[in-house]
């Protein structure tokens, strides 16, 4: 891999991991809001 795969592989990583963290804190936010 060159240096500029190497980075776009990692951007996208964070930006998964950013909308799974994302989706987590809306369940948590709708579960709390039910109960």
């Amino acid at each position: 891999m060159t240096k500029k795969q190497v980075k776009l592989y990692v951007e996208q990583r964070i930006q998964k991991l950013i909308k799974e963290n994302n989706l987590k804190k809306d369940k948590k936010q709708l579960l709390s809001q039910e109960f």
